[in-house]
């Protein structure tokens, strides 16, 4: 999955945590797209309680990975 509109460094500005609608909003892809990538592996999260979180550098790996 390519995300060309984001690049890596667009990543900085972001809190250090965030949570899957806040990584959906900023891909620009549909929340659910966000749980599967954390299903698949593709991008690593952590629960806290029952939510789940993303830290900005694995977001970032994304984004890098995919470009």
């Amino acid at each position: 999955m390519l995300y060309d509109d984001v690049s890596p460094e667009e990543c900085q500005d972001l809190p250090e945590i965030l949570k899957p609608t806040e990584v959906a909003e900023f891909l620009c892809i549909h929340k659910n797209t966000v749980y599967k990538l954390i299903k698949r592996g593709d991008l690593p999260a952590f629960r806290v309680g029952k939510s789940w979180r993303i830290s900005r550098r694995d977001l970032s790996s994304l984004c890098q990975s995919s470009a």
